[in-house]
């Protein structure tokens, strides 16, 4: 199953390159998976003519100017756009496991078949094995693209899978001001996701008067993007301000981090690689207290993380859950 992508980019190569595989794709693809012909021939028609990837011509298999797209820019991501045109939903697994991650078969199932009901009358008559293989089918592919993957029992997007969903978000904002926004956004949600996990209270667009103590509380309402909150027995409170920085003035982040510097144990930036130096250059220059509390994250790194984090929760959830 982990292989069907590779396995349908060696099988294109072989009938583009192969006469005898041109001659009877079908007989050759048996032969060479061990699988009967019935279920051969239903894999050319749903998959291979399904996509159009494939056509038989003449008496000849050739494989098509989609298929040989496909097969030079070997792209798991613009496979999976070809794939989700051409089934219904696919995206719609990714929607929900945005939402529910990590999920087990059941909650995904469940969540799926109310998403794809939504959407069209058909999968209203779908029985619950019918709707169960339309499922499995779509899975077993996206874990092949490598956009979700699995681990103890449960279902969840990979890092290429989170990526895709950004840029699903990005691409569908109307402005390079909303596209940024959604960048934004989506980082400080999953930046929520795993604070949450390591049992921090997560205020999202939270007052740096939480922050403060009262004696140094602010007349303005200053913000800072998240703040991780946890009240430790005979330890106090700890507080992780974070920053998230993609583009623009810094000023106004700098300012905030440094208005807290002394009462918080780090303070996390998420920026790029330029911005990081910058924003270093002008706290050397003011030799600025915050400097021993900064931690920087470059965006990407967000998506590891959360990554590793999920797979935490689902192997913490099957080994130490109820």
């Amino acid at each position: 199953m982990e292989h069907q992508y590779e396995s349908l980019l060696k099988i294109l190569e072989e009938l583009r390159t192969d006469e005898k595989v041109r001659a009877d794709l079908i007989l050759w693809m048996q032969r060479s998976f061990g699988i009967s012909r019935s279920f051969t021939q239903k894999v050319y028609s749903f998959l291979f003519q399904g996509m159009g990837l494939v056509q038989h011509k003449n008496k000849i298999y050739e494989v098509t100017d989609i298929g040989c797209e496909v097969l030079e820019t070997k792209d798991p991501v613009e496979f999976f756009r070809l794939f989700s045109r051409t089934y219904f939903a696919v995206d719609g697994i990714l929607e929900v496991l945005t939402q529910t991650q990590p999920a087990p078969w059941d909650s995904l199932r469940e969540s799926w078949a109310s998403y794809v009901r939504s959407k069209r009358k058909e999968p209203t008559l779908w029985s619950e094995q019918h709707l169960s293989s339309q499922l499995r089918f779509r899975v077993d592919w996206l874990r092949s693209m490598g956009l979700v993957d699995f681990v103890a029992g449960k279902y969840y997007l990979s890092r290429r899978g989170h990526e895709l969903r950004r840029m699903d978000l990005e691409a569908a904002a109307p402005t390079a001001a909303q596209k940024e926004r959604v960048a934004h956004n989506d980082i400080e949600d999953k930046l929520g996701l795993i604070g949450a996990f390591f049992q921090f209270d997560v205020k999202k667009r939270a007052s740096v008067n939480d922050i403060l103590p009262r004696s140094s509380q602010l007349k303005e309402n200053r913000q800072v993007d998240s703040l991780w909150v946890r009240f430790v027995h005979f330890g106090g409170k700890l507080q992780y301000p974070f920053e998230v920085q993609l583009s623009g003035g810094m000023s106004d982040a700098i300012e905030r981090l440094e208005m807290v510097a002394n009462v918080v144990q780090k303070a996390v930036v998420i920026t790029d690689a330029k911005q990081q130096e910058k924003m270093l250059d002008r706290l050397r220059v003011k030799r600025s207290a915050l400097l021993d509390k900064l931690v920087f994250l470059q965006p990407g790194e967000v998506d590891k993380i959360l990554e590793a984090t999920i797979v935490m929760r689902s192997f913490t959830e099957a080994v130490f859950g109820e």
